[in-house]
């Protein structure tokens, strides 16, 4: 697994994204983690997680707040985000190239974590995301920082022509063909609300490069998903 806690620099935060070890899709009618999985998360974690606060992805704009109910229900609501400000619930998200998103508000002690594929990220869901937080717990521009977990980087992403009009500066031309950088999308959703790089992180790995993450662009149905986990301890 990834962890990303350390850029946080807090020892109450639990932040990593799985790899192709353990697959985590989700079957949605029984969405429990298993018992390998449940290991895996917990090993990670420092502290046993028996189950996880995750939503059913529609590539959306959709952000859920999350609570304890979240881990016993059994019921998926349909989202691309999730926002908690309370402990040992620990939030999710599932990934195959899209760009997992984590934010983190040491002052108000809430954290967010995001699902931003290229649908997800022209309607701004980061953007959204951290206006829910500041809605909900006061979170203010200043006070987060964000890591970007392993996703499609613009060395694989080939796209078509109508990315231009949906990302015109986070398309790139090379050798003839387009590219999207996804990264750079987020990233100027951030610095658009006043965020400074030195409140970002970024992992660079490239799950269509590195065989070690699951790629849908590179396997296309035979890809699993990693899981994105953020938690409060």
């Amino acid at each position: 697994m990834l962890s990303l806690s350390k850029f946080f620099d807090n020892s109450a935060l639990v932040a990593f994204t799985s790899d192709a070890a353990i697959d985590f899709t989700l079957n949605e009618s029984n969405p429990a983690l298993n018992e390998e999985q449940r290991s895996s998360l917990s090993k990670e974690a420092g502290v046993l997680i028996r189950a996880l606060a995750w939503v059913k992805q529609v590539h959306g704009e959709g952000v859920i707040i999350a609570d304890e109910s979240f881990l016993t229900n059994g019921v998926l609501k349909e989202a691309d985000a999730l926002i908690t400000d309370r402990k040992n619930v620990p939030v999710a998200v599932r990934t195959a190239d899209c760009l997992p998103v984590f934010i983190f508000d040491p002052t108000h002690r809430a954290v967010g974590i995001v699902h931003a594929g290229w649908k997800s990220t022209q309607k701004e869901i980061v953007r959204k995301t951290y206006e829910t937080m500041n809605a909900k717990y006061q979170t203010d521009y200043e006070d987060i920082f964000v890591a970007f977990g392993p996703a499609i980087r613009s060395c694989c992403y080939e796209v078509g022509d109508e990315f231009i009009r949906h990302f015109p500066k986070a398309v790139v031309a090379r050798d003839g063909k387009l590219f999207m950088d996804l990264i750079k999308a987020n990233r100027d959703q951030l610095f658009s609300l006043g965020v400074e790089r030195h409140q970002l992180f970024d992992c660079r790995v490239c799950t269509s490069c590195d065989k070690n993450y699951y790629s849908f662009r590179r396997d296309n149905k035979k890809a699993g998903r990693m899981v994105s986990v953020m938690m409060m301890k």
